[in-house]
């Protein structure tokens, strides 16, 4: 019985750290969208870098900013760890994604 069990709960364990990361990637992407539209920011979410700290800027056409606490309270955590948060580079089709190294 354990046999069945002990798989079973590793992939509901996988699967779950897999919908909070895409939940949380959705949250950060909605904020800086939301961040964006009221500084009137002028360039596309594309050319906007953010760190793993929430701090927002772009080469030209965002007002520097953070997201923490104005648009999330905290930064989030990946699913399972206690440091690595998420990113986001500039570049064509660049979206948030979870950070590799703190």
């Amino acid at each position: 019985m354990a046999a069945i069990a002990i798989p079973r709960f590793a992939n509901v364990q996988t699967s779950a750290n897999e919908k909070a990361n895409k939940a949380n990637i959705a949250t950060l992407e909605s904020a800086i969208t939301l961040y964006m539209a009221n500084t009137n920011a002028t360039c596309s979410f594309e050319d906007v870098v953010m760190t793993n700290t929430g701090a927002l800027s772009a080469a030209s056409g965002l007002t520097a900013g953070s997201l923490v606490p104005g648009y999330v309270n905290e930064m989030p955590k990946q699913p399972g760890s206690t440091t690595l948060t998420y990113v986001k580079a500039a570049g064509a089709g660049s979206k948030v994604v979870a950070e590799t190294t703190p």
